[in-house]
């Protein structure tokens, strides 16, 4: 089964996942301590959560709008 990259929880996953990995680095270089680092990943958790749905909603309203406009245009 492939992962459905337009899926809003693959998409959270996936960008958690790279944020860990940089706060992981900046944790290692001594430039954040552990605990600074769990508030900035919570915080990253909690604005993805926010923001991955609504912003996948804008695109599917943006695209169904375009292609609508497109069929019209081919029908007339």
């Amino acid at each position: 089964m492939t992962p459905d990259y337009k899926d809003p929880q693959f998409i959270i996953t996936a960008l958690t996942a790279i944020a860990a990995n940089i706060v992981a680095i900046l944790v290692y270089r001594g430039i954040l301590n552990a605990e600074e680092a769990n508030i900035w990943l919570d915080l990253f958790k909690t604005v993805l959560v926010l923001v991955v749905p609504l912003a996948t909603v804008w695109l599917g309203v943006r695209y169904l709008n375009v292609t609508t406009e497109q069929r019209l245009r081919g029908v007339r």
